[in-house]
């Protein structure tokens, strides 16, 4: 039978796992569709990274969730240029 200092060690493992996880999906994926991140990719002022397409696309239809509500134009910021072999 495991000892209690064995299950919390095993618990911080699952920690780091889940938040480099977090991280890396962070990374691969637009903030807005949660979609793979494809050219051209744009960032906002906090640093998230959509898909372009994404951004004009809910501001076009006008259903941006309420956490993305700073995004109020087209103009986030310019094309980031990443040049990354997961982008096509």
């Amino acid at each position: 039978m495991p000892k209690g200092s064995d299950l919390r060690k095993q618990k911080k493992a699952d920690q780091k796992i889940d938040a480099l996880e977090q991280s890396r999906t962070r990374w691969l994926t637009c903030a807005l569709s949660k979609a793979p991140l494809a050219s051209p990719i744009v960032s906002d002022a906090i640093g998230n990274i959509y898909n372009k397409e994404s951004i004009i696309k809910a501001l076009i239809e006008k259903n941006l969730p309420k956490q993305f509500d700073h995004i109020r134009t087209l103009k986030v910021r310019p094309p980031l240029d990443i040049a990354l072999p997961f982008l096509s």
